[in-house]
């Protein structure tokens, strides 16, 4: 099922990220369509815009604070979004949404019967949120550092095998190469407007702490390993990668 595009100009909604760190609706669109990209099947099927994330995390919150036994009928989820807050969007809109929740089986009948009037949501959407929330604040960076510190925690286990190590550290430096790839691009060609959301985006605390625990920890625990050194030193291009200024865009990142 394909659902309809959203424009997604209007401003995204406060909540617990409050407004994204200013990052603009457009450029937030961008993010969350590169990140589907992953598991997109047709063009333009993607809802880019803000409305769809509020619809989900009104959802999630009706859900939740619904009291009636066996779960909520499609109504009374409709009714505890209306009373808890003012939508930005109509029951229409949401009604769409909620027929794409049912077919991906994010919305399930609460017992599995024919005619069941009352339903459950899937706990995996609460996460997807936080991810999407995530996504359109910092483009990942979140994501790559929690990958940085679950290395780092893999590392200091001394149990842990040298290739589950090898293969995070890959992990690990082919992210940041990314980026920095990224940021070789934007000053290259961006406008200074956008290089301003790129700084915003990139701008994680901690992150080059991170990175520079990271590369101790490796020298600790397996020293004189030279593949593992080569994995672990993501200021260095890869064999074959692009010119040397990739370094100072790297650099730029931490």
């Amino acid at each position: 099922m394909v659902a309809e595009k959203s424009e997604g100009g209007s401003d995204p909604p406060q909540g617990a990220g409050g407004r994204f760190d200013q990052l603009s609706p457009r450029q937030q669109a961008l993010n969350v369509r590169a990140f589907s990209a992953v598991v997109a099947k047709f063009r333009e099927a993607l809802l880019e815009g803000a409305e769809a994330l509020a619809v989900a995390r009104d959802v999630v919150g009706a859900f939740a604070d619904s009291k009636a036994s066996g779960g909520p009928t499609r109504s009374e989820v409709w009714a505890l979004i209306a009373e808890r807050s003012l939508p930005q969007y109509d029951q229409a809109f949401f009604d769409s949404r909620r027929t794409i929740f049912e077919h991906y089986g994010a919305i399930q009948p609460y017992i599995a019967k024919k005619h069941q009037q009352r339903y459950a949501l899937h706990p995996a959407v609460g996460p997807a949120i936080l991810v999407h929330e995530r996504l359109r604040r910092h483009r990942g960076i979140d994501e790559l550092a929690a990958l940085l510190d679950e290395t780092s925690t893999l590392i200091g286990r001394r149990i842990c095998d040298r290739a589950t190590v090898e293969a995070k550290l890959l992990s690990c430096r082919q992210m940041l190469t990314l980026y920095a790839i990224h940021l070789e691009r934007l000053v290259a060609d961006a406008s200074l407007k956008e290089l301003a959301e790129g700084q915003r985006e990139h701008n994680h605390p901690g992150l080059r702490e991170k990175v520079v625990s990271l590369n101790r920890a490796v020298s600790e625990h397996f020293p004189g390993d030279h593949p593992l050194d080569y994995c672990r030193r993501s200021g260095n291009s890869p064999p074959g990668a692009g010119p040397a200024s990739r370094n100072s865009a790297l650099a730029k990142i931490l």
